[in-house]
């Protein structure tokens, strides 16, 4: 969606975009209380919920950033993403998808990210990138 608004010189609002197709996505008191570690059980539920919007805020802000930075650049219609093949049984609680970013001109980055099966469906709880040119 992303790019086919960009190849077509749309504006695209990228905050809007990230809180309507990403956010609802993410299991932000999951990931919060695993980027706290075990200093969370420490923390009252206000200073939860506080934690959990802040972070929120940063995710959607870094996330905003990197794909704003990716709208200025020349879109590589070559770029693709591998999903890797699922290994889970049909009654699995917890996956990890795997995928594989290709780029052009520039090293693979390796996405997986933990999704758990919960109330509200599937939502990612932890996300991991590795690879991608040095920084």
């Amino acid at each position: 969606m992303l790019s086919r608004d960009f190849a077509a010189g749309e504006r695209t609002d990228v905050a809007q975009l990230i809180e309507k197709k990403i956010v609802p996505l993410i299991d932000f008191p999951r990931m919060t209380s695993l980027a706290v570690a075990r200093n969370w059980r420490l923390a009252s539920p206000e200073q939860q919920a506080a934690l959990v919007a802040e972070f929120r805020t940063l995710l959607v802000r870094t996330y905003s950033g990197s794909l704003s930075s990716y709208r200025n650049q020349e879109i590589d219609r070559n770029q693709e993403i591998d999903y890797r093949a699922l290994r889970a049984a049909a009654a699995d609680e917890e996956v990890v998808v795997r995928s594989l970013v290709r780029r052009f001109g520039a090293e693979p980055l390796t996405i997986d990210y933990d999704m758990q099966n919960g109330p509200g469906g599937w939502r990612v709880s932890d996300v991991r990138i590795a690879g991608g040119e040095p920084g």
